[in-house]
């Protein structure tokens, strides 16, 4: 198995602490070890908050796995170094059947990561096929948790997909950058589909402001 050097995050005091209260919530609930995260809009942290909360389940000492599901617009290929981005597989090459390497070790104790490979013609259908959902299977038995970056709900129906194969979703919203009723519309979409919603992770927003959101979805921090 390959492996590949992780970029550090640096994190401030209060932001690590509310990834923890985050990944403390999830997880004392049960039966959630495949969560997945999408948002309503681009650049609403989506993919940070996801690849920071993998890591965080690694520190623990869970054998833990990152997919990066974001086959349009993937932001993970900022998150390691490689000399070749040509040699570096990832789900659509494996989902079409290109290639057979597909989840890579990093330099970060008990986490693997899988990627999300070039931009395939149809993401959607990759991830609505049998052999996506028999390799979810598969990982199951495998790690303790795989955390899963889909794109946002209004740009792609792959959040649904990606959802109903999860055990839950974690919505993440932007404070002060996406309105109520598209993030309300978002989440009725996902629940519609037969995806359950663990939660909102509120994001870029003061503890006092995040009343603002409360009795919509609940918070985490």
């Amino acid at each position: 198995m390959r492996k590949l050097e992780m970029m550090t995050m640096d994190m401030s005091r209060g932001v690590t602490e509310a990834l923890n209260t985050l990944r403390t919530n999830l997880f004392y609930m049960d039966n959630v070890r495949v969560i997945a995260l999408t948002s309503s809009l681009p650049g609403e942290g989506k993919s940070v908050l996801s690849f920071a909360l993998a890591r965080s389940f690694a520190a623990m000492g869970k054998r833990t796995l990152y997919v990066d599901c974001d086959m349009r617009k993937s932001r993970v290929r900022s998150y390691y170094n490689v000399k070749s981005e040509d040699q570096i597989t990832g789900l659509s090459e494996f989902l079409s059947g290109q290639a057979n390497e597909l989840v890579y070790d990093t330099d970060i104790d008990h986490l693997h990561v899988i990627l999300s490979g070039k931009y395939p013609p149809d993401p959607a259908g990759m991830l609505s096929s049998k052999y996506f959902a028999k390799l979810m299977e598969k990982l199951r038995e495998t790690y303790s948790y795989i955390i899963i970056d889909t794109p946002p709900v209004s740009a792609a129906m792959d959040a649904q997909v990606v959802g109903r194969l999860s055990d839950g979703v974690v919505f993440v919203v932007k404070h002060n950058y996406v309105k109520q009723t598209l993030a309300k519309h978002c989440i009725d979409q996902l629940e519609r589909s037969d995806v359950r919603i663990l939660g909102v992770a509120m994001n870029s927003v003061d503890k006092d402001a995040s009343s603002y959101y409360e009795g919509y979805y609940g918070y985490y921090y």
